[in-house]
This record gives structure tokens, C-alpha cells and sequence, in this order.
């Protein structure tokens, strides 16, 4: 093989690597976007539900919600947005046993952690901020109840999904520019 063919080649592989990758990435993006807007649209009735419990996705204490629609009960756990987790350790207060831990879900449904101190006690948090035994509103398709949002219907889309899709149009950009230039 001459120089040229393997440069020639050498394009065309990059272009069908970064382009399919950026092509499966925008997709999936899309695909996340057009699902949480469908969910959205759907979830248009509310009631009230009990927190049972906590998890932790993400590092969040998020409250589970138990609620019950025509008889039947369900559960659902509170999502946010995105969780910004902040932590500051200072090895004096550590050793006077001095931890503390901070939570709060802004405006823009994206959860804070600050956590002073090398131990969280996000339980603690979590129970602060959404009680076990509070009432949370949950809004829920009536044709498919089991999917539902807690506290509230998400007003902004889904970061994950833009980063998505912004990812894979930039790997498609980017796999295009390098096929030009080594073509």
C-alpha cells in the first residue's frame, strides 16, 4: 500500500469511528430528550404520598414516596436534576469530632451537598430536609400510575440528554474535519 492509500484509509476510519460514535451518542441523547418529554406530558394527575425511606443515587439522599392510586399502591423515589457535592475537610475540626452535613434542593431541582469533616451523615440530611412520614405531592400518568414524579414535574430538560447530545454532534463534527484534512 502507497502512502496516500493509507491515509486515504486512515480518514475514512476515523471518519466511521467518530462519526458512528458521535452518531450512537446524539441518538441516545435524543432518545433520553423525547422519552422525559413524553413521561412530562403524561404525568398530569397528583396526589399525596407518605416518605417510607431514603436512597441514594448519586450521592443524594432522596426521599422513596409511597402513594396509592385506585387501591393500588406504588413507590417512587424523588429524583433531581443533578447533585453538586461539596466537601471541606480541616484536620483540626476532624479531630475534635466536628462533621457536619448541609442539604438543600434549590430552584432549579439540583440538589447541594456541603459537607464539612470527613463523615456524612446524608441520612440525617436527607430526614432533615423531607421528614419520614411527610407528605410529598406526586404527579403521575393516570393511564400508567407507576410512572410518576415526586415534589415536582422536572421544568428543564434532562442534563444528562444534552450532554448527550452534544457529545455525539461533536464527535460527529470533529470525526468530518479530521476526514477532510487527512483526505
Amino acid at each position: 500500500m502507497d502512502a496516500m492509500t493509507e491515509q486515504t484509509l486512515a480518514a475514512w476510519l476515523l471518519l466511521w469511528i467518530l462519526g458512528g460514535m458521535g452518531l450512537i451518542f446524539f441518538v441516545v441523547g435524543l432518545l433520553v430528550l423525547i422519552q422525559e418529554r413524553r413521561k412530562k406530558d403524561q404525568c398530569t394527575q397528583q396526589t399525596w404520598g407518605t416518605v417510607v425511606g431514603y436512597r441514594y443515587p448519586s450521592g443524594a439522599p432522596a426521599p422513596v414516596v409511597e402513594y396509592q392510586v385506585e387501591g393500588e399502591i406504588y413507590r417512587k423515589t424523588r429524583q433531581y436534576r443533578a447533585v453538586i457535592s461539596v466537601t471541606s475537610r480541616n484536620v483540626f475540626r476532624e479531630m475534635r469530632g466536628e462533621h457536619a452535613t448541609e442539604f438543600y434542593v434549590d430552584d432549579k431541582d439540583i440538589a447541594h451537598i456541603r459537607q464539612r469533616g470527613g463523615i456524612a451523615n446524608l441520612r440525617a440530611a436527607g430526614e432533615a430536609q423531607y421528614p419520614m412520614g411527610s407528605t410529598l405531592a406526586v404527579y403521575y400518568n393516570p393511564v400508567k400510575p407507576r410512572q410518576a414524579y415526586v415534589e415536582r414535574v422536572p421544568e428543564k430538560r434532562s442534563v444528562v440528554g444534552i450532554v448527550f447530545l452534544w457529545v455525539g454532534l461533536g464527535l460527529a463534527v470533529l470525526g468530518v474535519l479530521l476526514h477532510l484534512l487527512l483526505k
